[in-house]
């Protein structure tokens, strides 16, 4: 009510008061500061006065989420509602749907949430130009996609060999009848009705032909589509073996953060030659400030970093604003040496963006295929140490399982940030927790 305009007049102040309980405001406002708890948020410092632009990724995505569960809506639409969520709040996130007196349709490739709560899927193929819906949750829904892929490809082998049996058959009679049509029948040795009968038959067998291919054209069953798989991904190996264990960051006491405002820290890191570390902590703990400040983008607040002549490569949250405008190639050729830019184009063909797609701005390209050009930039790097910000972010099931297999195969040095369950338990061989400092509200 303070910032109604005329709130210093006392009668301004009580209408304004009483439009609010008319408006239900009272109760609203309980119910956000409720919301805004269960997800987390009230203990990390987020009050419903602080703007939004001073949270990090995890926290907006849990307060647009929050408004969303206030809405009282009748239907309610999520896409990809736990990316950059932290473990707790992609807990929250699961809760609340199954709270949900709505109907609720979500977009997401969390392999965790669609293998407990959904009770149909629909999955879209844009190359087939088809939508399959079938009964939830994930492994429910793929196990009868495979046997119906199964059935389907049972029918097509068997008309196939009907079709085959059917051609042979016409091929036959055309043949019999063709034979019957060359004899000479002017020779003087068959009679009148002779010929007749030979050239009815000849007819009859070439008809029979005919029907016969006919009736297997309306008959033939259409080979099933099958979705163009994802292939394997290889990332380039950069240990040297006479170097292996080497040191490639040391960090004593880092504080990362803003200009020169602290967000998280201090810690103590010692990064080797094909270590493979994941950086931990809720929401706004500063993940990310951390890898921009190892990654040199920041320059720390406080401590020591040595990263000496280690060569660093980067795959970002977001694509950069100024890349928008540009191709997949052009993107490659900007970021790619001359050397690999053939190892990335392979990168991005096994991630099944080929075609048309490379010549399109990534700007109208989806998040998914925005993240596989910045994948493939940094994975056909030779770079010393690559630092990866949420790399599963938008991509499709079976590109986060080719990730996954890559960076689990690969003896590259990663760090990394992600909030996927699966990729953290199959690459990472240490975590670090990254702590935020306190009352630090700057990005993080």
């Amino acid at each position: 009510a303070a910032s109604v305009p005329g709130s210093h007049d006392p009668i301004a102040l009580a209408a304004a008061i009483d439009l609010w309980g008319e408006l239900d405001g009272w109760q609203l406002e309980a119910e956000l500061a409720r919301v805004l708890d269960d997800a987390g948020l009230a203990g990390s410092g987020v009050t419903a006065d602080r703007s939004v632009a001073t949270l990090s990724g995890g926290q907006r995505q849990r307060v647009e989420l929050a408004a969303l569960l206030i809405a009282d809506a009748d239907v309610v639409l999520l896409d990809e509602p736990t990316d950059d969520l932290d473990d707790d709040a992609v807990a929250w996130v699961e809760r609340s749907l199954l709270s949900l007196d709505a109907a609720v349709v979500v977009a997401s490739h969390d392999r965790a949430l669609l293998e407990q709560w959904p009770e149909r899927i629909a999955s879209i193929d844009r190359h087939a130009q088809s939508v399959r819906v079938g009964a939830g949750p994930l492994e429910a829904f793929q196990a009868a996609e495979h046997e119906r892929q199964t059935r389907l490809d049972r029918e097509y082998v068997a008309s196939e060999r009907r079709s085959a049996a059917a051609e042979r058959a016409a091929a036959e009679r055309a043949a019999r009848a063709r034979t019957m049509l060359r004899v000479d029948y002017t020779d003087g040795r068959h009679t009148i009705g002779q010929k007749t009968h030979f050239r009815g038959k000849a007819g009859a067998l070439a008809r029979g032909a005919r029907i016969l291919r006919e009736r297997d054209e309306r008959q033939r069953v259409e080979r099933p589509w099958r979705a163009r798989q994802v292939g394997a991904v290889e990332v380039v190996d950069r240990v040297d073996r006479g170097r292996s264990g080497g040191l490639l960051v040391m960090a004593r006491g880092l504080v990362a953060g803003h200009d020169g405002r602290a967000a998280c820290g201090p810690i103590d890191l010692e990064i080797a030659r094909g270590d493979r570390i994941t950086l931990v902590g809720p929401n706004g703990a500063g993940k990310t400030t951390m890898l921009r400040t190892i990654a040199g983008e920041l320059a720390p607040v406080d401590g020591v970093l040595d990263r000496s002549t280690t060569t660093i490569a980067q795959l970002e949250q977001r694509m950069p604003e100024q890349l928008l405008a540009q191709t997949a190639l052009e993107v490659i050729e900007e970021r790619v040496p001359v050397a690999a830019r053939a190892r990335a184009r392979t990168v991005l063909g096994s991630l099944l963006v080929r075609g048309r797609d490379l010549q399109r701005p990534t700007g109208e390209l989806s998040e998914g295929s925005r993240r596989k050009v910045l994948l493939a930039c940094l994975l056909a790097s030779s770079a010393d140490l690559l630092l990866l910000d949420e790399p599963a972010n938008h991509l499709d099931l079976e590109s986060r399982d080719a990730l996954a297999a890559a960076l689990e195969q690969s003896t590259s040095t990663l760090v990394l940030t992600t909030h996927d369950r699966a990729l953290r338990e199959r690459v990472a061989s240490r975590t670090i927790a990254v702590t935020p400092v306190a009352d630090a509200a700057g990005e993080r």
